[in-house]
């Protein structure tokens, strides 16, 4: 049967059958639109009747590979953007130097590794998972590289990691206790600020001193454990949840502003969440208390053990090291020998 138009809630829905196919969705028109709404419908059965004549992999168009990817799993941290840039282009006319050139748009001024990382890579899991669905051909995207011309270096920073006395001052200087608890659990789990806002009451287990994670899943398809200290348990454990969240942020982009005041508050250096976390984190680990990296890696969740040493298990000391290995050390010498060597010279 065709598509009709029908009332649900704020907005008017379609539902119908076509080409053998059942569809029941909303047109995101509201009910003093049902116009708009009649048109929309319209135009979607138009496409539906292409495809039956041109086939799906003519047709498919990004937003709905992004959709079909995001509900396969898939990582939505940067698709809001790809979007609103490629939402209503067919997957088919997308090229390499495109998505390429898009990046530069959309993120202009960034670096290389960024475009690479927020455009290119999720670009090309939206397609290829949809081709893996027998959708459209699989996308090949060349990575940018410093070699490129014109491109960006990233900016130069030196990330670094905080200590024990750092996160006791932030503590004592939090803006309120949701935070103080969050810097804690960040630097005793490794925890990215992002992850950890999204924890429900449900996830945490802390008679077993753990919480399952609902972002990360291992190979076996569990949920990843995070282990707790029984100072974080009895943090957790005297912590109401506030919107329906442990933390009570909605998510990481509410945690910078109170993060940086706190910072001026407590008269300590400025470290964004995922170094006061992650870096530092690894660092306490490997670097300060001499823990196999194989056990650092599998208590913070690191899926590649050598990123985990090369770029968050930071040196320190350098100063001292170098002069305890290098300064002049004050050898005793015995006269006698002085003595010795100067009568051989003597003849």
């Amino acid at each position: 049967m065709p598509l009709k138009l029908y009332p649900n809630g704020r907005y008017w829905w379609f539902r119908g059958t076509v080409d053998g196919r059942r569809y029941n969705r909303s047109t995101r028109r509201t009910l003093d639109n049902k116009k708009q709404a009649d048109q929309v419908k319209t135009r979607f059965e138009a496409r539906l009747h292409k495809r039956s004549i041109v086939g799906v992999e003519a047709d498919l168009r990004f937003a709905e590979a992004m959709i079909a990817y995001e509900a396969d799993g898939g990582d939505s941290r940067f698709n809001d953007r790809l979007l609103r840039h490629f939402g209503a282009m067919r997957v088919q006319d997308l090229t390499g130097p495109a998505i390429r050139e898009a990046a530069r748009r959309l993120y202009p001024g960034a670096s290389f590794a960024t475009w690479n990382r927020q455009v290119l890579t999720p670009t090309r899991a939206i397609i290829n998972r949809a081709a893996d669905a027998g959708h459209c051909r699989p996308i090949r995207v060349r990575q940018f590289t410093a070699k490129d011309r014109g491109i960006n270096l990233p900016p130069h920073y030196e990330a670094r990691a905080i200590d024990r006395d750092w996160i006791d001052a932030f503590r004592e200087h939090a803006s309120n206790r949701y935070l103080a608890a969050l810097v804690l659990f960040m630097f005793t789990t490794g925890t990215r600020v992002g992850e950890a806002t999204l924890l429900e009451p449900g996830d945490l287990w802390l008679q077993q001193k753990m919480i399952f994670s609902p972002c990360e899943i291992t190979k076996n398809g569990e949920r990843a454990r995070i282990y707790l200290t029984t100072e974080m348990v009895v943090e957790l454990a005297n912590l109401p949840p506030r919107k329906g969240r442990v933390f009570g942020y909605a998510s990481r982009h509410s945690v910078y502003g109170p993060w940086a005041t706190t910072c001026r508050r407590a008269g300590i250096e400025y470290v964004p969440p995922h170094q006061a976390g992650r870096h530092s984190f690894a660092t306490e680990m490997i670097t300060r208390n001499r823990m196999p990296v194989a056990t650092t890696a599998d208590l913070g969740r690191w899926k590649d053990r050598r990123t985990l040493h090369d770029r968050y298990a930071h040196g320190e000391g350098h100063s001292e090291a170098i002069e305890e290995v290098f300064a002049p050390k004050q050898h005793y010498t015995d006269p006698s020998s002085s003595t010795k060597r100067m009568k051989i010279n003597r003849k």
